[in-house]
């Protein structure tokens, strides 16, 4: 599956409702997170629940860089 805009919004709002970082069921709970993403019709999913938390994690990593980049670019570190 590619990935786009669309599909990450899709995932960060299923997570905002699933909250996985809140849980110590966190393997049930991507597991929900990649059924419901499974179930949209737009955009379309095709996921379980390994790629669904590899994707978040690849995510976060981005956007770990993507800010320290930017701390580094304005003078902050």
């Amino acid at each position: 599956m590619v990935w786009t805009d669309q599909h990450n919004e899709v995932l960060l709002q299923e997570m905002y409702l699933f909250e996985p970082w809140k849980s110590k069921q966190q393997v049930q709970v991507w597991e929900r997170i990649s059924e419901s993403l499974n179930e949209h019709e737009s955009p379309r999913f095709t996921v379980n629940q390994k790629s669904v938390h590899n994707h978040y994690i690849l995510l976060e990593k981005e956007q770990k860089k993507k800010i320290r980049e930017e701390e580094k670019a304005d003078g902050i570190l």
